[in-house]
């Protein structure tokens, strides 16, 4: 009876055995290393969140948020949301930065738990008062009041004509406050005269007296410019400040300059 016994014994300790062995090959994983690998797993955590401007509040493509004291960072898509994976739980400092353009924005004590995803929501505020080159609003600037420049007498003795493009900054009470050349389209004596210059045989026909009639037409697009009146751009119910270009024509045929009326969409940020 003791043999038996023992053999029985025997048999089932093969069995286990056997079965422990299958088990480990169906998986491929060992036992212990995997029980190890989920403690290791469930101690890490991860930030995600938005980043939207201050004022705007539109979602800020292309910014970095960056776990500081660490390698750990992560850009922002389109939609301003952004996540850092692989944190073990802690305290942090996090920084959310979009250069040029934007002030830092720097949060501490930021808590990853085990296991959790922490949001973390980054409003970024612009360096200086002047508005991006492409603000989404609701409602565009619409021009209440727009005097035409005056021809200026030195661009009518040497037959300059053309196209001066202006880009201004409409402001919450929708009066102009930031006025910049962006391009200009001019001709005299059947040369053409662009912002990017000139080529040198077209230079041979110019003289300088050429050159200060086309400042002067400059000169006085500037200055009806800043005098042109609106109604605010409106996001959210509230005015904001945007850009606007207008393209200004000059022609003889006219009394005094042209306008045309202002490309009031924003312009699109370059590529």
């Amino acid at each position: 009876m003791n043999y038996l016994a023992e053999v029985l014994l025997a048999a089932l300790l093969i069995a286990g055995s056997a079965g422990s062995q299958t088990t480990g090959q169906d998986t491929g994983t060992d036992p212990a290393t995997a029980a190890l690998s989920d403690v290791y797993q469930s101690t890490d955590g991860s930030i995600v969140g938005t980043v939207v401007d201050a004022d705007f509040r539109f979602p800020i493509a292309g910014a970095k948020v960056e776990v500081l004291g660490t390698d750990k960072s992560a850009i922002t898509g389109k939609d301003g949301q952004y996540r850092i994976a692989s944190l073990p739980k802690g305290f942090y400092q996090v920084q959310a930065s979009l250069v040029p353009g934007y002030n830092f924005v720097t949060k501490n004590n930021v808590q990853v738990e085990s296991g959790k995803e922490r949001p973390l929501f980054f409003e970024l505020k612009m360096a200086s008062d002047i508005p991006p080159d492409f603000v989404p609003v609701e409602k565009q600037p619409t021009p209440t009041a727009n005097p035409a420049p005056v021809y200026p007498e030195s661009a009518r003795k040497d037959s300059v004509e053309g196209v001066v493009w202006i880009k201004l900054v409409v402001d919450e009470r929708g009066n102009v406050d930031t006025v910049s050349l962006i391009n200009l389209h001019c001709t005299t004596a059947g040369v053409d005269v662009r912002a990017g210059g000139i080529d040198s045989l077209a230079q041979q026909r110019l003289s300088e007296r050429i050159y200060k009639a086309i400042a002067d037409l400059v000169s006085a697009t500037i200055s009806a410019a800043k005098k042109w009146k609106f109604t605010p751009a409106m996001l959210n119910g509230k005015p904001v400040k945007v850009w606007v270009t207008i393209p200004f024509k000059y022609k003889l045929s006219s009394t005094g300059g042209e306008k045309a009326l202002p490309k009031t969409k924003p312009l699109e940020p370059k590529k």
